[in-house]
């Protein structure tokens, strides 16, 4: 979680010419925004996927199912989640840098 403030602050000092609010400045935020919190989002997904996959107890009570069924949605949510708030970190270090 740290890191990825600390991600998305280094983004926003690097790039605080091009992060302004204008509409390509912030296509731009969301666009490198989206591509590092979707591979975050990914591996956090995999690593909860595994874990009820190797439970045994939980594919029996039918929780790994219930999973699978309700992941899309629920990490869809967390996606748009944390493009908005990372990529409002982004443009707050932009907006402060210049």
């Amino acid at each position: 979680m740290i890191w990825n403030h600390v991600l998305q602050a280094t983004f926003g000092y690097l790039a605080c010419d091009a992060l302004q609010w204008s509409r390509s400045g912030i296509l731009l935020c969301a666009l490198v925004t989206s591509a590092l919190q979707g591979i975050d989002t990914f591996r956090f997904y995999k690593g909860l996927r595994n874990r009820f996959a190797s439970d045994f107890v939980a594919v029996e009570d039918g929780r790994f199912a219930a999973f699978q069924r309700e992941s899309l949605y629920k990490f869809g949510q967390l996606f748009v989640f944390k493009v908005l708030w990372y990529g409002g970190i982004s443009m707050a270090v932009a907006t402060i840098a210049r």
